[in-house]
């Protein structure tokens, strides 16, 4: 047992205190918004992408949301402003559909990948706010989750209002 050493090895803390360096820089980082934002908009794309192998994501189900919201947008954009059953529905969204059947003639992957867009913007603004109120660790907190929430993901990836 002599001469052997216990404890950490020489270097050992210096590359653990390096590493904390690190980390500490990144989250004071101007970036990490950034950082935050593109996190949850890949984890969102990468959603829309598997989404978009499902037969239904064209064609959504008779009976469903998505399938009165596509009616509804069809409508809109084709001039009648107050088709019926509109108000079966939240009125606006189908509106937000029929900017994209206007602009894209496409319902079903364009505004998917707005909403992918717009929820990816949440993490950052929560890490904003989360700041604010309680400090750098709390907003990285708040908008770490919100970049990787998993209900988030769901809803964003789908034709239908929240």
């Amino acid at each position: 047992m002599r001469g052997r050493r216990t404890g950490p090895r020489p270097g050992a803390i210096r590359g653990i205190s390096r590493r904390i360096m690190r980390a500490r820089k990144l989250l004071e980082s101007r970036a990490l918004p950034l950082l935050l934002f593109l996190a949850g908009l890949g984890l969102r794309l990468w959603h829309v992408s598997s989404l978009a192998a499902l037969p239904s994501f064209d064609h959504p189900y008779e009976g469903l949301d998505a399938e009165l919201y596509v009616r509804l947008a069809r409508a809109v954009a084709g001039g009648d402003l107050l088709p019926s059953g509109l108000l079966d529905a939240a009125p606006l969204y189908a509106y937000w559909l029929a900017l994209f059947v206007r602009a894209f003639g496409d319902p079903f992957l364009a505004p998917r990948l707005a909403q992918a867009v717009l929820g990816a913007a949440v993490a950052p603004l929560l890490f904003a706010a989360g700041r604010r109120s309680g400090g750098r660790a709390v907003g990285l907190l708040a908008g770490l989750a919100a970049a990787i929430f998993p209900p988030f993901l769901l809803y964003e990836g789908t034709l239908q209002s929240a």
